[in-house]
């Protein structure tokens, strides 16, 4: 059985707006924007909490409001 190939990227101190594939006219990011068009791209996404280090640790350990 082949397993997925499976990449996370998770940015530090990034608003969701802050790439041209989100429709920013700013803002140039042409790689993210080809991972994106190629893999999915989470438009309605929350967090758990707004500090980002325990944003992380709740993304890794499964635990909400660390």
């Amino acid at each position: 059985m082949n397993q997925p190939n499976i990449l996370i990227l998770m940015t530090d101190q990034q608003r969701f707006d802050a790439l041209s594939c989100a429709n920013n006219p700013d803002i140039k990011t042409p790689n993210l924007d080809a991972l994106a068009a190629s893999g999915v791209h989470f438009t309605q996404a929350v967090t758990p909490t707004p500090i980002c280090v325990a944003a992380r640790l709740s993304f890794i350990t499964g635990i909400g409001e660390v």
